[in-house]
């Protein structure tokens, strides 16, 4: 443990100094390490989870003018679930790059639907387009503007959707609803990794529909553990005593309460708005701003458990693939531990929600005041990004 990490072997503060010093003590023991790490120095832009550029838009055919207007509804898809919020759409740079998506894609193609995505379709449309964007364009694009950006894992939760009518008959509706394949289609153009319950047997039989209703917790923690699931949002669509349609909801999701209210046009209309009301309030948490030009602030992480060259290279490659690390300095090897200065663009308490919903390195909770600095235990799995 490194209990004394921000001090000398005498008791003296560390400072820069006595850091690098205390570093070239080490470095003969690192230099197959950093031999191995070098080719990962820190790239341009991060590598992100690659299903998360990849767009399909529904066209009638194949000439120029369906293209074009497929390719600018895909980039304005793209700009919504990167970012994170909605009304990205709106300022005016990102604007004038929607008229010429062409600069920010790698790759595209045409594939035919099948008969069923067809009979869905109120146009009949054929064809998807399909293209593959440059991460690196798009980020930095929104960087450019001072938008946040959020490439890393998002949090997966199961929604329990509760409907009623107007004759006062409540039901639990599951994805062969057409207000679940919305609520799902929505989730997956804001890149949110949302899944209903399978409404089989078990489900029907034993879901406390009245419960859930009227807003116990722990009857929808027992449900949703059956889906190996820590993270759930109950959904609940209704009409007032005036006709008019409403929606709310609540739940955890990555260790926070997340909930709302809205008046909806229909049903349908109250799932979709939902789910853009709960993607939104987790972009605020989770979408990082990676423009260094308001500073840099800096987080120390202490990793234990790093005894072998392919955890240590892993681990240094993962962390500098993240969205607002700016740097990564290790600044001392004690055993198999490390002290890691990780330079970032955003608060240092964002990075640390992300670090624990991406599971890969695990901070503790609480901070060790070493020396007057707030050091955080983390473990590594060891899975590269």
């Amino acid at each position: 443990m490194l209990a004394e990490a921000t001090r000398s072997e005498s008791g003296a503060p560390f400072g820069v100094a006595a850091a690098r010093a205390r570093l070239l003590e080490v470095l003969a023991t690192c230099v197959v390490l950093a031999a191995v790490a070098s080719p990962w120095a820190r790239a341009a832009e991060p590598t992100p989870e690659a299903a998360l550029w990849r767009v399909a838009v529904p066209v009638a055919d194949q000439g120029s003018a369906s293209r074009r207007e497929a390719e600018r509804e895909a980039f304005g898809r793209l700009l919504v679930r990167i970012s994170g919020r909605d009304s990205v759409l709106a300022v005016p740079a990102l604007q004038a790059a929607l008229r010429t998506p062409q600069r920010y894609y790698t790759a595209s193609g045409y594939a035919r639907r099948d008969a069923l995505e067809r009979r869905e379709d109120p146009d009949d449309r054929p064809w998807l387009l399909q293209i593959e964007f440059d991460a690196g364009a798009v980020t930095a694009l929104l960087a450019g503007e001072g938008v946040p950006v959020w490439t890393s894992r998002r949090p997966e939760f199961v929604v329990w959707v509760l409907a009623e009518d107007p004759q006062g008959q409540r039901r639990l509706i599951g994805a062969e609803d057409p207000i679940g394949a919305l609520l799902l289609a929505r989730a997956r153009e804001r890149g949110l990794e949302v899944f209903l319950p399978s409404l089989d047997l078990t489900d029907l039989a034993t879901f406390p529909l009245a419960q859930a209703w009227a807003g116990f917790g722990d009857a929808i923690d027992r449900a949703s553990r059956r889906y190996g699931s820590e993270n759930a949002l109950t959904l609940r669509l209704y009409p007032d005593p005036l006709g008019r349609w409403l929606a709310d909801w609540s739940g955890v999701i990555a260790g926070a309460t997340v909930s709302g209210a809205l008046e909806v046009a229909d049903p349908a209309a109250g799932a979709q708005a939902a789910l853009d009301a709960v993607a939104d309030t987790l972009a605020d948490r989770f979408a990082v701003s990676v423009d260094t030009s308001a500073g840099v602030g800096s987080l120390w992480l202490q990793v234990d458990r790093i005894d072998a060259v392919d955890r240590y290279a892993g681990l240094m490659r993962y962390l500098d693939g993240i969205d607002g690390v700016v740097d990564v300095q290790l600044v001392q090897m004690q055993g198999t531990s490390l002290l890691l200065r990780v330079d970032v663009s955003d608060d240092t308490r964002r990075l640390l929600d992300l670090l624990r919903v991406e599971g890969r390195l695990l901070p503790e909770e609480v901070a060790e005041r070493v020396g007057g600095v707030g050091v955080w235990r983390a473990r590594w799995s060891g899975t590269d990004r």
